[in-house]
């Protein structure tokens, strides 16, 4: 997997949105800017998946959402083989921790 722990951007990203509406706004606009981005690129199937934090009055939440472009009955099994993924980076980051220390 290619991702990027950018813990500095993170934190900044944590901040929660202000509204659910506001939320829903962002998100619309990301998935806007994904399916632009597939098309571009030239990517058959894309599965996305997103945590926020949001402000609900004077409470802080968390929102998961996710979304696929190309064939939907692709979704599945793309989740299913990330989970796999990230399952196997897990114990690999957790067996290299265990050996420094």
């Amino acid at each position: 997997m290619s991702g990027k722990n950018d813990l500095a951007n993170y934190r900044k990203m944590s901040e929660p949105i202000p509204s659910t509406e506001e939320a829903n706004e962002a998100l619309k606009n990301f998935y806007q800017a994904v399916e632009e981005a597939r098309k571009e690129f030239h990517i058959m199937d894309v599965h996305v998946i997103v945590k926020m934090n949001i402000l609900r009055g004077d409470e802080e939440g968390t929102a998961m959402a996710s979304a696929h472009y190309g064939n939907s009955l692709e979704g599945v099994t793309m989740c299913a083989w990330g989970l796999g993924q990230e399952q196997s980076e897990l114990k690999s980051a957790v067996r290299d921790y265990s050996k420094a220390g």
